[in-house]
């Protein structure tokens, strides 16, 4: 009698330890998720400037001394501005972004990362202190190591003129075009860019 009860009090304490494991690692399976889960301006942040959470993930792949120009107080007050204004101006923008990776869908991310381009290149023509310059740069221009859409912000000096100072961010999109093909404009360099951006977020 005492060994069957033995047997089924040690079953039951088996029994509840098993389903609290089970819970344990579902709760931390969450959790992990839940870490993982960004906002639209995040991945902004992140994918074109190196900032955050976002910019960690993909930070094998920066250039060191554009993501500290990034992250100085300088560029940290400029990309804040470059926020507030798309906010303002295409409220839905950041959604679609969100979308765009949680989707991930390479063409829709190479949409919309073209449309932030778009729309820093709007915000620097309505800000007067601010100047934007389509210039392409050295192949260690920022993110992924070539520039496919190179843009520069520059903050405009004392005497009206567009100096390149610590607060100048790259506005880049895929520099890992070029471990693929000396060519920025082929699709599917373009695609393959986005489908390793994808895969570093959602790793």
């Amino acid at each position: 009698m005492k060994s069957k009860l033995l047997r089924l009090l040690i079953v039951s304490m088996v029994t509840i330890l098993v389903f609290s494991l089970v819970g344990l690692s579902k709760e931390s399976s969450t959790s992990a998720k839940e870490n993982h889960t960004f906002s639209g301006e995040d991945y902004f942040r992140g994918l074109l400037f190196g900032q955050g959470e976002v910019g960690k993930l993909i930070s094998n792949d920066l250039d060191p001394k554009l993501v500290k120009e990034a992250n100085s107080t300088e560029g940290k007050k400029l990309v804040n501005d470059v926020v507030k204004f798309i906010k303002k101006d295409q409220p839905q923008y950041m959604d679609e972004l969100k979308q765009s990776i949680d989707s991930k869908d390479p063409k829709k991310l190479i949409e919309n990362m073209t449309k932030a381009d778009q729309l820093i290149q709007k915000y620097a023509k309505k800000n007067e202190n601010v100047k934007y310059s389509s210039n392409k740069v050295t192949p260690s221009c920022g993110l992924y190591a070539v520039c496919v859409a190179a843009g520069y912000l520059y903050v405009v000096g004392v005497n009206a003129v567009a100096l390149q100072t610590a607060a100048a961010v790259t506005t880049a999109v895929w520099k890992y075009v070029a471990k693929y093909s000396s060519s920025a404009s082929n699709n599917s360099d373009l695609e393959a860019a986005a489908a390793k951006t994808l895969k570093l977020i959602h790793q």
